[in-house]
């Protein structure tokens, strides 16, 4: 419950673990059992699925990579193009370290739980550390954190496993469901109206310039949509 503190570091940790189970778990489990589908079908075994989730736990990120592995891309090229997609999390790395530095026991334990972010995560952490004592603040990002993980590793197993036994459309469409979940939770959790004007300015233009040029659809259209969302929102700042 928002506003609600803990006992101990130790009691926060387990409320982090405890708020991701709660909902976010199935749908992070449900996108990461496509991604093991797709790992499958390019031919790495279950071992380097695993280990590819483990290292990154960023979908997007993690489709490129195997995707161009697999097409024989260069090791460069496909360095450059993980980095320039984990780019998208450095804004929201950067917010949750303001928040985590104040109880945080050394740069190695603040970049170590920042390192470990993902939407989910941070969605909760953005919500929940503010209103906690510092030295709960990073135990409740690593109970987030660390069930995160043990979820979507087994889920990256199970679609895996599961690939040659379900209709490859059900396992692809799984992908698809966090990401949806993820803006839906982000409209729910969002402190002021430029977050969902964003979305709203994004789901227009993102498509109309796709259309145009699909190539720059995405990169354009969330400079565009966050423009016109912070001009809109400036006046009443």
């Amino acid at each position: 419950m928002t506003g609600a503190r803990y006992g101990s570091p130790r009691a926060a940790f387990a409320g982090g673990a405890r708020d991701y189970v709660r909902l976010p778990a199935v749908a992070m489990a449900a996108g990461f059992v496509g991604f093991g589908a797709i790992v499958h079908d390019t031919g790495l075994d279950l071992v380097q699925a695993m280990v590819t989730t483990a290292g990154m736990t960023q979908i997007p990120a993690q489709i490129v990579m195997v995707e161009m592995a697999h097409t024989g891309a260069g090791l460069a090229g496909v360095f450059l193009a993980v980095a320039f997609i984990g780019a998208r999390l450095l804004p929201m790395a950067i917010s949750l370290m303001t928040i985590l530095r104040p109880g945080a026991r050394g740069a190695v334990e603040l970049y170590a739980g920042v390192h470990v972010l993902a939407t989910m995560s941070w969605t909760h952490s953005m919500r929940r550390c503010p209103d906690l004592p510092v030295d709960q603040r990073m135990p409740y990002n690593w109970g987030i954190a660390l069930a995160n993980w043990v979820v979507v590793i087994a889920g990256t197993a199970a679609g895996h496993t599961l690939a040659g036994s379900v209709a490859p459309e059900i396992l692809l469409g799984l992908v698809f469901l966090m990401p949806v979940f993820f803006l839906l939770l982000f409209v729910a959790e969002s402190p002021d109206r430029s977050g969902v004007a964003a979305l709203a300015f994004g789901a227009v233009l993102g498509p109309a310039i796709h259309l145009v040029s699909p190539e720059w659809s995405v990169l354009a259209g969330g400079i565009l949509a966050g423009t016109a969302a912070f001009m809109l929102e400036a006046p009443r700042r």
